[in-house]
C-alpha cells in the first residue's frame, strides 16, 4: 500500500509512503469429514479430505476386531500415536498403509476424495478406522491423530428394548429391504456371548 503526497493534520507529505504487508503461512492440517461414517459397498469406499500446506500424507488402515467391539474404549474417538500402538497390539490389525504425494500450493485448502477401494477386500465387512501423520505436521506420540472411523456394511440394525422382550430390525442401506436368514450375536462387555441365533 502506497500513501501519496497529501496534507494531513496540516503536516505536508514531500515523499510516498510505502507499507508492506504478508500473510502468515498457515499451520498445516488435514480435516476429515466425521460424517462419512457408513460403506455400504466396499468397492466405492470413498473419503473426503480436507488440507492445506500438506505436500505428503501417509494413511494407515486398520481393522477393529470384531469379538473386541464390546471391550474396546476408543471405538469412534479421536486416536493419539500411543492409541494406534494399542489397537494394533490388542484391538485390530493393520490392514494397509499407504503413503501419497499431494498438490499443495502454498496457503491454499485442499480437497480430495481419497478411495479406500483398492485397500478393501471385495467382501471386507466390519469397523475400521484410518489414521493419517505427514512429514509437515510434527505431531509426538501423544498428539491427536487425524481419525476417520468408517463401517464397511449394508445392513442398517434397529434395536427395541421392552419389558418382557427385545426386537431387532435388520434392514440393507442400498434399498431398505429386510436382511432374511441374518444370524445375530449379541457380546457382553466381558466378551462373553449373550445371545446367538
Amino acid at each position: 500500500m502506497t500513501l501519496s503526497r497529501a496534507a494531513v493534520d496540516d503536516v505536508e507529505i514531500t515523499a510516498p509512503i510505502t507499507l508492506a504487508f504478508q500473510t502468515p503461512q498457515r499451520d498445516p492440517s488435514i480435516k476429515l469429514d466425521a460424517s462419512k461414517s457408513i460403506i455400504a459397498d466396499p468397492s466405492n469406499a470413498v473419503i473426503p479430505i480436507e488440507y492445506v500446506n500438506v505436500a505428503e500424507i501417509e494413511v494407515a488402515l486398520y481393522q477393529v476386531d470384531a469379538a473386541s467391539l464390546a471391550a474396546y474404549s476408543n471405538i469412534l474417538t479421536i486416536l493419539d500415536g500411543a492409541d494406534v500402538s494399542r489397537l494394533k497390539d490388542y484391538w485390530g490389525n493393520q490392514v494397509a498403509k499407504k503413503t501419497m504425494l499431494l498438490d499443495a500450493p502454498l496457503n491454499k485448502q485442499q480437497k480430495i476424495n481419497l478411495n479406500f477401494s483398492d485397500l478393501l477386500a471385495d467382501d471386507a465387512t466390519g469397523l475400521f478406522v484410518a489414521t493419517f501423520t505427514s512429514p509437515q505436521i510434527e505431531l509426538s506420540s501423544y498428539d491427536n491423530r487425524p481419525t476417520q472411523w468408517f463401517s464397511v456394511s449394508n445392513v442398517a440394525l434397529q434395536f427395541y428394548k421392552g419389558l418382557n422382550k427385545s426386537n431387532i430390525f435388520l434392514t440393507r442401506f442400498t434399498d431398505t429391504t429386510a436382511v432374511s436368514d441374518a444370524t445375530v450375536r449379541i457380546i457382553a462387555a466381558n466378551n462373553r456371548t449373550l445371545f446367538e441365533g
